[in-house]
């Protein structure tokens, strides 16, 4: 998940992270998320475009 955040330096959003990982449930790619961001692995940036957030590495 890290190195697919990695690709893009201005990150993915959510939609787009689904989409790298088709085969994990909805469910399994959020909780992996929320492990991922509680151990400051990844970031959410909502500043930058306030329409959309996007997770970063």
């Amino acid at each position: 998940m890290i190195s697919a955040l990695r690709e893009k330096p201005e990150g993915l959003t959510r939609a787009e992270i689904q989409k790298h990982f088709p085969d994990l449930a909805y469910e399994k790619v959020d909780a992996l998320l929320r492990h991922l961001y509680c151990r400051y692995l990844v970031g959410l940036d909502c500043v930058t475009d306030r329409r959309q957030s996007r997770w970063i590495a």
